[in-house]
């Protein structure tokens, strides 16, 4: 199943849970010498679980899977 993964790197403070829970390391943490953050490192691994997006406690990710996008 296709999945799109929104990352809202405004909202995003690095900490890493993300990274750690997604089973299929999709997600990668990032620095650029100031701030930490996420970022998409192998999209096309994502089955569409959301335990990244669920464990996040600031809503930077948002996973949307093929069926979901044609409901809205």
């Amino acid at each position: 199943m296709k999945t799109k993964i929104d990352l809202f790197t405004y909202s995003c403070t690095g900490c890493g849970i993300c990274t750690r829970r997604c089973p299929k390391h999709v997600l990668h943490l990032v620095s650029n010498g100031k701030i930490r953050f996420v970022t998409v490192w192998n999209a096309d691994a994502c089955d569409g679980c959301k335990k990244c997006e669920k464990i996040c406690r600031h809503n930077a990710i948002r996973i949307v899977n093929e069926y979901e996008r044609q409901q809205l």
